[in-house]
């Protein structure tokens, strides 16, 4: 299949075009009145953020660090600042991306589900809070994401370009059958799909792979159910957000657990699922959501992850959460 690019897209256009039918798309010209379009470059991140620490896939280092091996990698342990929630490791850096999309508002994944009683122990709102961040990935050029994925918790997704370029691996929910799954997880055995081993996946070769380059100042929206995969073609800095709404919120509820989940955990989800079932009905349409830069909700944000945090998410150095162990984008 071919992804269009649409520019000028409205947000009923959006909607009735590409969110209900579920139909991947490139909008263009969306990001173009963010500072970021015209800011975010490595040297930006470098000047600004120096001395930041933040947790990359080699551990922690500071900004300063993280840009210098993107720009000038030794092949050994080339950083990869994936998946980073801006709010809480960068919150300075969230007015650069005002005025957010519209299209993707509102993002019912940033209601405080922490009203819940006993969310402390169950994890679930902390889960919910954490992946309605929006997240930060800077890397080198030809760094592969290492999963093929669906995004959790049937969420749909943005993939925003600030710099560089980007080759997004696509495939329709229908071609799970043909990647592989991994027991549990909407992951695939398959690591590098541009060069997939078909001895050991001969089914792979029945898969329908829609390959698509993500310029500077483009979203790509990324449908729930979709698989996905990318591979930077160049320095790249590039920010990705879960959202959830009422065309996504059945597949939410229904992927809070595995289907092979014990018993007892299955019934023990069931209060909490009945709960988000009955906010999409009562109370989230109708509900004034935050806009996703706005200061107060970056701030309360991680005191809300904060609040409801159980043992799946562990803490790094002064008490800031480390990325979700989870796919991304």
């Amino acid at each position: 299949m071919e992804v269009e690019r649409r520019s000028g897209l409205s947000d009923a256009e959006f909607v009735q075009e590409y969110m209900i039918p579920r139909k991947p798309v490139i909008v263009t010209g969306a990001l173009d009145a963010c500072p970021a379009r015209r800011k975010w470059t490595p040297e930006y991140f470098r000047d600004r953020f120096g001395e930041r620490r933040l947790c990359t896939v080699s551990g922690m280092m500071p900004m300063r660090d993280i840009v210098d091996g993107v720009l000038h990698p030794d092949g050994e342990r080339t950083p990869f600042l994936r998946e980073s929630p801006i709010s809480w490791w960068l919150p300075e850096a969230m007015a650069d991306l005002a005025p957010y999309p519209s299209f993707v508002q509102p993002n019912w994944l940033s209601y405080p589900f922490a009203r819940w009683p006993d969310l402390r122990r169950s994890g679930y709102a902390s889960r919910l809070a954490r992946i309605s961040q929006v997240e930060l990935n800077i890397t080198g050029a030809n760094v592969r994401f290492p999963t093929l994925h669906v995004d959790l918790y049937w969420t749909h997704a943005v993939i925003m370009q600030w710099y560089g370029t980007k080759k997004v691996f696509i495939f329709p929910p229908e071609d799970t059958k043909y990647l592989y799954r991994k027991r549990d997880f909407w992951v695939s055995e398959i690591t590098d799909v541009e060069h997939p081993d078909l001895g050991k996946f001969p089914e792979f070769a029945k898969a329908h792979m829609t390959e698509l380059t993500l310029h500077p100042g483009e979203v790509f929206f990324s449908p729930c159910g979709w698989w996905h995969t990318t591979r930077t073609e160049s320095v790249s800095i590039g920010t990705a957000m879960s959202f959830a709404n009422a065309s996504n919120w059945k597949g939410l509820t229904r992927n809070l657990l595995p289907p092979s989940a014990p018993l007892r955990s299955r019934l023990g989800s069931l209060p909490y699922r009945a709960y988000l079932w009955a906010l999409r009905y009562w109370t989230l349409p109708r509900r004034q959501f935050p806009e996703p830069t706005d200061p107060a909700w970056c701030r309360d944000s991680l005191a809300h992850f904060r609040r409801t945090a159980g043992s799946w998410a562990g803490e790094s150095h002064g008490g800031v959460p480390e990325p979700l162990p989870a796919p991304g984008h």
